[in-house]
């Protein structure tokens, strides 16, 4: 026996929703691969207006925001052992791009925790990033959950 009509044109729609979700959430990781983040970011966040309950884009727009720590990182330990008063302006300034690149990712992680409470390396990259912008009262509830979790 079939379903009703209108049950099968509601299961075509669902089915079509996941299906740009996912050609959304598939263009991003093909950007990421090939090095468009900007793209990557625009895809993810276009199959997060689609499905803000996959965590699969959470993790994967988190991670690509992330990769921008990398050069940073890398210029910041360039400079951490000069003596240069103008080298100290520019270490400081990097730290507050860091601070800022950080900061744009968790809401994202934030709401992967919620969707996924029990995923360790959510929590663990949160508990990171709390310590590092000097937030120890959820540097602490990270580390408890983490805690709870290994136990």
């Amino acid at each position: 026996r079939r379903p009703p009509r209108s049950t099968r044109k509601e299961s075509s729609a669902a089915s079509d929703v996941y299906k740009r979700q996912i050609l959304y959430y598939n263009l991003g990781v093909i950007s990421g691969e090939q090095g468009m983040t900007d793209q990557a970011i625009s895809y993810y966040k276009k199959a997060l207006e689609i499905n803000p309950q996959y965590s699969a884009t959470y993790l994967n727009l988190v991670g690509i925001i992330l990769e921008g720590e990398a050069s940073l990182v890398e210029q910041m330990n360039e400079l951490a052992t000069s003596t240069k008063r103008s080298d100290f302006e520019k270490y400081d300034k990097l730290k507050e791009e860091r601070e800022a690149l950080y900061a744009s990712c968790l809401p994202y992680l934030e709401k992967l925790i919620e969707i996924e409470p029990k995923n360790l390396e959510a929590l663990k990259t949160a508990k990171n990033i709390y310590y590092t912008i000097g937030n120890n009262e959820k540097f602490k509830i990270m580390s408890a959950k983490i805690d709870d979790l290994e136990d």
